[in-house]
């Protein structure tokens, strides 16, 4: 499971337009509520934050959940950092064109 200050990274081919990703976990949350920020790296390897999520629950296994970037943004990689609640994620998806 990811705990806070965990985090997972993916890097993302060329410099692609990310404009939302899918979070899918592989348990219901239940009465934990769930926090988590979305970072993107730009051109020169800073990162910057580009979504905030707080009492974010999952209500049934292998749940898919879709969250919309603050602004669409070009990016090198995307990252997940766990700000409150423990989850054990299956799949993060980077969305965009």
């Amino acid at each position: 499971p990811l705990h806070p200050g965990d985090e997972v990274t993916w890097t993302i081919d060329g410099h692609e337009r990310v404009e939302a990703y899918t979070v899918t976990l592989a348990e219901p949350t239940g009465d934990t509520p769930l926090a988590w920020r979305v970072e993107t790296r730009d051109h020169d390897g800073s990162w910057w934050v580009a979504d905030r999520r707080s009492d974010e629950s999952f209500e049934w296994p292998g749940q898919l959940r879709p969250f919309l970037l603050d602004e669409p943004t070009a990016t090198t990689g995307l990252r997940l950092i766990v700000e409150a609640g423990s989850f054990s994620c299956l799949q993060l998806e980077a969305l965009g064109r």
